[in-house]
């Protein structure tokens, strides 16, 4: 009876084993897919836009946040410890809005099309990265409360961001700050920024 137990006790033991084996080879196959490939990704955060049009008397001065989104995708190099990247997306700064006295209610919804470089370091799982690059946007207002309410304006302006990012497998757990300067015609302010923390899947 004992010999039957001491048996079915190896077998458990050796079951458990090849399971612990399978899953630190899928682990392994996972972060090897996760450092150089194509990724995807997604992110919500915190956008601000700040506008000030510089007027002498009474300064038209706006500061305003909102919830604002992107998606993302791109390719990474991984090289030891530094890794290399381009990466394009979509972002929406949300429609931040304010009352100004006298005028009415201001709402501006700014969104874009941007296109980076990325360099990054990679010290395990952590990783550092920073980024600069270019944005085409465009920015519609509504200002509730004038005979002629709407305006949209748009450009193109170098755009920089900076992160650190947790990786577990092909997964990237990813917290960013970006920022832009509009340069927007007539205002001597126009600038917008973003704290976001998304996902990243490598395959």
């Amino acid at each position: 009876m004992f010999t039957n137990l001491s048996v079915e006790k190896g077998r458990s033991g050796v079951t458990g084993v090849m399971i612990l084996v399978a899953i630190a080879c899928m682990l392994f196959s996972a972060q090897t897919r996760a450092e150089s490939g194509f990724f995807i990704g997604g992110s919500v955060g915190q956008a601000g836009l700040q506008l000030n049009d510089g007027a002498p008397v009474v300064p038209l001065v706006f500061d305003e946040n909102d919830m604002g989104y992107k998606l993302f995708a791109g390719y990474n190099w991984q090289f030891t410890i530094l890794s290399l990247g381009v990466e394009a997306g979509y972002v929406n700064f949300g429609k931040p809005g304010a009352n100004i006295p006298g005028l009415g209610v201001l709402e501006v919804e700014t969104t874009g099309l941007n296109a980076f470089g990325v360099l990054g370091v990679q010290l395990g799982p952590i990783g550092l990265f920073g980024k600069y690059g270019a944005m085409s946007w465009d920015a519609e207002a509504t200002f509730d409360g004038l005979s002629d309410p709407d305006g949209s304006i748009d450009g193109s302006e170098p755009m920089y961001g900076v992160g650190a990012k947790f990786g577990i497998g092909a997964i990237d757990i990813r917290l960013e700050y970006e920022a832009i300067d509009l340069n927007a015609d007539g205002i001597s302010e126009s600038d917008v920024n973003m704290v976001s923390l998304g996902l990243t899947w490598t395959f």
